[in-house]
């Protein structure tokens, strides 16, 4: 059985003050994360060991309330699609 990540418009509500609670080098993974790059290679892109980027990546997946990258990216991608909604009605 396949899983899908869910996304609810309270966790879209709450999206901008979860990553505002993201410290620079979080968002940094986050930003990368966002690109489906694997651990190996956001380590070499920002110069960081693989130990510490998956501390990053589940530091920014307890922040955002998610389980998943999968999660995070259709929470993200949820979060831009309402607020382009909202700000062309």
């Amino acid at each position: 059985m396949r899983k899908f990540a869910i996304v609810d418009s309270n966790s879209c509500d709450a999206f901008p003050e979860r990553t505002a609670s993201l410290t620079e080098a979080q968002r940094r993974v986050f930003e990368l994360l966002m690109t489906g790059l694997p651990n190996k290679l956001i380590a070499y892109e920002i110069g960081a060991s693989e130990a510490t980027i998956k501390a990053h990546v589940s530091a920014v997946l307890r922040k955002l309330g998610v389980r998943s990258r999968a999660q995070a990216i259709a929470l993200s991608f949820a979060f831009e699609r309402n607020r382009n909604v909202q700000s062309v009605s």
